[in-house]
């Protein structure tokens, strides 16, 4: 499926109508291509880092208005694909974007300028700044979006906090707790535990930050788990 979506991104980027540059290069022994777009809202910046024929990560930066910039490292190669977006203004982390979903889950982008969105995805956590202590908190999360039907479980958000609980959906058995840490089991063909900090201090968001800005994301995923605890 992701190949499919890649060759028709892939074919709409090079169109020359489209304000589009595409690059390619080898690093640590990674063939890396590199897409710039703009579309006079926003700038694209996308590398695709394939490890032979496979797609082990993609990399995107953006512009967006008034200053605001983020980065998405998407890490591919396993049953979960695992995306982190960093939100930021010259060098402080606003906030962090934790998804999980599956490679199969991807669907077209219906406005046509990203290489695919989440048709479908397990979890997916916001963590918002407090600009007090500077650590980012986790203030929203959601269970088993559903693009087509806008199907979620909202486990927190404004008014919202369910600590503990089990649910079922499309075949997928989600059971989660949250107190220190948010502990969750997604259970399908096997039973897969994911533990994910309430808080990701200060130190660690810019570290996440460096990491991905920099060509460290590299390295995929591990790193990341590392920040994370």
């Amino acid at each position: 499926m992701i190949k499919n979506l890649l060759d028709d991104y892939f074919k709409r980027a090079g169109q020359p109508l489209r304000n589009t540059e595409i690059k390619y290069k080898n690093k640590k022994n990674f063939n890396i291509t590199h897409v710039v777009e703009d579309d006079e809202f926003r700038i694209l910046n996308h590398r695709f880092l394939f490890s032979k024929d496979s797609l082990r990560s993609i990399w995107r930066h953006q512009d967006w208005m008034m200053g605001d910039r983020s980065i998405d490292f998407t890490f591919f190669y396993e049953k979960y694909v695992k995306s982190i977006s960093v939100r930021y203004f010259q060098d402080t982390v606003l906030g962090i974007k934790i998804s999980l979903t599956r490679s199969d889950w991807l669907i077209s982008d219906p406005d046509f300028r990203l290489p695919y969105i989440y048709g479908k995805s397990d979890i997916e956590m916001w963590y918002y700044l407090n600009k007090e202590t500077l650590n980012l908190n986790l203030s929203k999360c959601r269970l088993a979006y559903d693009y087509e039907s806008k199907h979620s479980v909202t486990l927190l958000d404004h008014g919202i906090e369910k600590n503990e609980g089990a649910y079922l959906y499309d075949k997928t058995e989600y059971r989660y707790s949250i107190d220190n840490d948010l502990n969750l089991y997604i259970s399908d063909h096997n039973v897969d535990k994911f533990t994910f900090p309430m808080i990701i201090k200060n130190d660690n968001s810019q570290r996440i930050f460096i990491y991905v800005r920099s060509y460290g994301w590299l390295g995929g995923w591990n790193k990341i788990n590392e920040y994370l605890r």
